[in-house]
């Protein structure tokens, strides 16, 4: 469990630096950068070839966090409380206030978010 722990603080030393490292989700492994980063968000675009206009998901491991970023309604803490942490995608208004990287939701004034269930995603995010 140790050595989990060491793994968790490295790759968060990583995404804190603007870089880029491979996580597991509910069905594949994805790329996953700070969503907060500019830098390590055009990179996600760069490595995946990825067209600009496509947004990114912003995964998140708690609604308080959540709710930094995005107005959340009823209809969300309905499905949020039958479905989550799970392989769920909510697009939610993003907040005027929001740090989220333009790059990540294209520009939009909507976010694509999870709570992934996969426990060293988790960790990672908390």
């Amino acid at each position: 469990m140790k050595n989990f722990y060491l793994n968790i603080n490295k790759s968060k030393k990583i995404l804190d630096s603007g870089k880029v490292i491979a996580i597991p989700t509910e069905t594949v492994y994805g790329l996953a950068g700070n969503a907060y980063s500019d830098i390590a968000v055009k990179r996600i675009f760069k490595l995946k070839n990825r067209p600009y206009k496509n947004p990114l998901i912003v995964h998140y491991c708690s609604i308080k966090n959540l709710q930094k970023d995005c107005k959340t309604n009823k209809t969300f803490d309905i499905l949020y409380n039958k479905f989550c942490p799970g392989p769920i995608t909510f697009v939610l208004n993003k907040k005027n206030n929001s740090k989220i990287s333009k790059y990540a939701t294209s520009n939009k004034k909507t976010v694509a978010v999870r709570f992934p269930h996969n426990k060293i995603t988790r960790a990672l995010l908390s």
